[in-house]
């Protein structure tokens, strides 16, 4: 036991859960060049299109790269804006920026901030790239040649739409969504991915070990990325949604499963039309569910387009409330109030984080055995998982207190439930990051964390 507490063997735990954390947070980054993009000037058709490339500034100070590609027309047109996964990069978007300018709706798409070539270094799942949409949506509000806004989002494009369109600053901004592959709680994607494979797993009792594995790297990326993904809530964030929207999931996707949209679906709270379609989460869409994606945004902004700026109403204080800086050919326009956080934010990380363990807390293996819509919170509408008191506790501790040997871990009995908690890392992290890594679509999106 003293050897177990103190020695090195026990550092194993955090440095595994810091490394399997760092997949959630800073999966690898898509690199590639401008010239991928294409020309900046193009003929579709009998039209002359071209794409404008320029940088947006959060409220966070984060420089967002985008791009929006414009039909050749004089009058104000629609606008999709497209967010990727979290693999993803602003380039995804070529296979439908012909389909949408072909009808006379242009398309902008950005790189979430740690992805592609804006700034950043983490990626939070829906977090604070919500803050990058605003940025986006910002633009959009006075661009003279946008009549109305629909956002196509996939996977954690998607999830980022939802909680952007739940924020009633936004409710007569957002026309419609497009929601493809879009999870309900990323703890669910974790956990449903790990019971897959570990319960093929003989005469060891993996149920009762998945919730602890998934807490520990629930605290390793807290204290790694400053954010929880457990404070993503998803679920509450549909129901509040008002705009249109169309869910689309591919009926063979094993990394977000199906029943995440069935969920996300059945509780939102605007009109709302599901479609599951061949393929797997990364695959390339087919024609019919693109084609369904296109009528949805026609129908949702068609209509008289109204005056100047967009067409859409003129507000000079939403921008400044926004806190928004927007840089563009080197001009930049300054917002005048500090943005309102909707979602809080935890404090900084502390260089003293340590991940604790406590293998004499229960856990709740029934519920591990529930179908996603089994685990729905009745007070929040959300997947619940044990709270970090349950089964296993990460806390950011700077106290350095009695109970934190060496290692930077306290484990109350250091017996034989220590080696089960190492064989469920060993299994459930691994078979996460199998699956992440080794699917590779047709169309080059690479899934990773099965969010991409």
């Amino acid at each position: 036991n003293e050897i177990l507490s103190r020695g090195r063997g026990c550092l194993f735990v955090p440095r595994m859960a810091d490394v399997f954390a760092s997949l959630i947070c800073r999966p690898p980054r898509k690199v590639y060049k401008m010239e991928e993009l294409g020309p900046a000037h193009f003929n579709l058709g009998d039209q002359e299109c071209s794409r404008k490339d320029f940088e947006l500034i959060n409220c966070l100070g984060i420089k967002i790269q985008c791009s929006h590609s414009p039909p050749a027309t004089r009058s104000p047109v629609p606008c999709v804006v497209y967010l990727h996964g979290n693999s993803g990069s602003r380039i995804d978007t070529d296979d439908l920026v012909d389909n949408f300018l072909l009808q006379d709706i242009s398309v902008l798409s950005l790189d979430f901030s740690g992805c592609g070539m804006s700034d950043g270094d983490y990626v939070t799942l829906g977090m604070r790239e919500r803050h990058d949409l605003e940025a986006v949506l910002a633009y959009l509000k006075g661009h003279e040649k946008v009549s109305k806004v629909a956002i196509y989002g996939r996977s954690m494009g998607a999830a980022t739409a939802v909680v952007v369109a739940a924020d009633d600053s936004y409710a007569g901004l957002i026309s419609c969504m497009v929601l493809d592959s879009v999870y309900s709680s990323v703890a669910t994607v974790v956990t449903q991915l790990a019971g897959k494979y570990v319960g093929k797993v003989p005469l060891i009792p993996w149920e009762g070990m998945i919730a602890p594995a998934v807490e520990m790297l629930r605290g390793a990326v807290r204290c790694k990325a400053d954010f929880d993904f457990n404070d993503l809530k998803l679920m509450d964030a549909s129901i509040r949604c008002k705009a249109p929207a169309l869910f689309g999931h591919a009926g063979g996707d094993e990394l977000v499963f199906p029943s995440h949209s069935h969920d996300m679906h059945r509780v939102y709270g605007g009109p709302k039309s599901l479609d599951v379609f061949e393929g797997d989460h990364n695959s390339v869409r087919p024609t019919s569910f693109i084609q369904s994606a296109i009528e949805h945004v026609k129908l949702h902004t068609s209509g008289a387009s109204g005056e100047a700026g967009g067409g859409m109403s003129t507000a000079a204080s939403w921008l400044g409330s926004l806190g928004l800086r927007i840089s563009c050919s080197g001009q930049e326009a300054v917002g005048v109030a500090p943005p309102a956080q909707t979602l809080p934010l935890t404090p900084p990380p502390d260089p003293s984080c340590r991940v604790h363990l406590d293998s004499t807390s229960p856990t709740n293996q029934e519920q591990d055995r529930q179908p996603p819509h089994d685990g729905v919170n009745s007070d929040h509408g959300v997947p619940s998982l044990p709270s970090a008191d349950g089964a296993a506790e990460q806390a950011c501790d700077s106290s350095g207190g009695k109970q934190q040997q060496e290692g930077g871990v306290y484990f109350s009995r250091p017996s034989i439930k220590l080696g089960l908690m190492l064989y469920a890392l060993c299994f459930v992290c691994p078979a996460v990051v199998t699956l992440y890594a080794l699917e590779l679509a047709p169309g080059g999106h690479t899934s990773w964390l099965g969010l991409a």
